[in-house]
């Protein structure tokens, strides 16, 4: 943010025979000299010189976890920080990655886009809730429970039931070396549920 002013100096003419003005100096781009003569010499001349753009300085992120399945997108990131290669890629590894974010500083015109950041993003396990059944009522019919349309759950048994009472189904983790129950376990689930027998005061009657 402050003027530039590089020396200009001659071979021929003395120091003390011109003097020098700046003209767009401060920002990056092209800055321009303005060389006046004085004493023995008159006119002036411009002189080009390029102000470059600077490398900003920001803090690499650290610490970033992502969740099995999930996407890029859900990681945050701090402000000017982006996925280089896309928001959208999906976190299929477990454990620690390396990859690359891109900084864009606020003052682009002044300061460099930086890719090519690195930093290692660890994936822990994803936590899968384990199917409840809501009771159902005894109608004389097989009544099955869908268990889960989470396709991180695999449904192993369900038999389904007619008659009033207990009934039992069985699911586990489709991956169970990424993702876990929110119990902290792994291992396969069963699931207690009932079909309550059928309220005897709402079932229409033919009288005699």
């Amino acid at each position: 943010g402050a003027a530039h002013e590089p020396k200009v100096s001659s071979s021929v003419v003395p120091e003390v025979s011109y003097f020098v003005e700046y003209r767009d100096n401060v920002d990056a781009g092209q800055a321009t000299v303005i060389v006046t003569g004085d004493s023995f010499y008159t006119d002036s001349c411009e002189l080009q010189f390029t102000i470059e753009k600077a490398n900003p300085i920001y803090d690499t992120p650290s610490a970033l976890t992502g969740t099995y399945g999930k996407t890029l997108s859900s990681i945050a990131l701090p402000g000017g920080f982006s996925w280089q290669g896309g928001a959208d890629a999906k976190i299929d590894w477990y454990g620690t990655k390396t990859l690359s974010l891109i900084y864009t500083p606020t003052d682009t015109a002044n300061y460099n886009v930086v890719r090519d950041i690195q930093i290692a993003v660890y994936v822990q396990r994803g936590n899968v809730d384990v199917p409840s059944v809501a009771p159902f009522t005894y109608t004389g019919d097989l009544q099955k429970p869908l268990l889960s349309d989470d396709p991180r759950i695999t449904v192993l048994s369900n038999e389904g039931g007619t008659d009033a009472g207990e009934y039992t189904a069985t699911v586990a983790l489709a991956e169970p070396a990424f993702d876990k129950w929110t119990d902290g376990t792994v291992a396969s689930k069963t699931i207690t549920w009932r079909i309550l027998p059928a309220d005897l005061s709402v079932v229409n009657f033919d009288g005699p």
